[in-house]
């Protein structure tokens, strides 16, 4: 009996442990960061001569990334990209100029990311998403068109931006119905609604979504699984295109489909 009650007090310790530890380090979990990588801005800046800094200022940030402008196009057109939790900003630039070549694109680190200070959390992506979009909207002026763009992480400040301002369109990449539940999904014998600290429903955001919005979706996701995706499109108010592609979480973009099914969408709202 004593042995059987100290494996008791052991185990539950160790739960008890493992629960502190997820309490403690779903910053660095949800929110890894990246800082910035000197060496690929630089090629960027070598390969796109338009590619240039942009700052947005907040009451309490400056947040830092870049904006690649189409001259040609009048800035007419420009796609507001919202990264994973593992990007920098200026990751995007490696492969949607050739995709859109008549789309400026923009991109801005997350506090916490890149060169920017402070430290990331939903809160602050949710309420710093549509001062970047109104940021981007006085830069190119009252008749540019803005899409906005997320991924994984990214879709819900760019859901956010949808819900509040009125963008060309919306393309979600791998999203979300709400983050707690994705966490249990990873850690199902944690009491995960007590322990998130970093939490976000994006139903109430959806239904107030008017804007034609793409939402792709991982086949093999198991990271974000694709039901999470079906009950956020569930929640729709607005128009919406809902595709399945191949691949999964990190590798969807690596398919012929993915960028080819972007620029149909976009062509289709600009």
């Amino acid at each position: 009996m004593r042995f059987a009650a100290t494996l008791a007090v052991v185990a539950l310790c160790a739960y008890l442990g493992y629960c502190a530890a997820l309490f403690f380090m779903q910053t660095r979990i949800i929110f890894p960061g990246r800082r910035t990588d000197a060496a690929q801005i630089t090629a960027l800046r070598n390969y796109y001569k338009e590619l240039s800094d942009f700052e947005v200022t907040t009451p309490d940030a400056v947040l830092k990334g870049y904006v690649l402008s189409r001259p040609e196009s009048g800035n007419a057109r420009a796609l507001l990209y919202f990264g994973g939790n593992a990007e920098e900003a200026g990751g995007i630039f490696l492969w949607a100029p050739q995709a859109l070549p008549d789309w400026t694109i923009v991109s801005v680190n997350y506090r916490g990311y890149g060169e920017n200070d402070g430290e990331p959390s939903m809160e602050a992506l949710l309420r710093d998403a549509p001062e970047v979009y109104d940021a981007l909207k006085a830069k190119l002026g009252p008749g540019a068109r803005i899409a906005v763009m997320g991924r994984s992480i990214g879709t819900a400040p760019a859901l956010r931006v949808a819900a509040v301002r009125d963008p060309a369109g919306l393309i979600l990449v791998t999203p979300f119905d709400n983050l707690a539940t994705v966490a249990a999904d990873h850690y199902p014998f944690a009491p995960v609604s007590l322990l998130m600290r970093h939490t976000y429903d994006a139903l109430p955001d959806a239904a107030r979504v008017t804007a034609p919005t793409l939402i792709l979706v991982a086949a093999a996701d198991s990271l974000t699984r694709p039901d999470r995706a079906e009950a956020l499109a569930e929640a729709w108010k607005g128009p919406k295109e809902y595709r399945v592609l191949p691949g999964g979480h990190n590798s969807v973009s690596d398919g012929e489909l993915y960028w080819e099914v972007i620029k149909d969408f976009l062509g289709r709202v600009h």
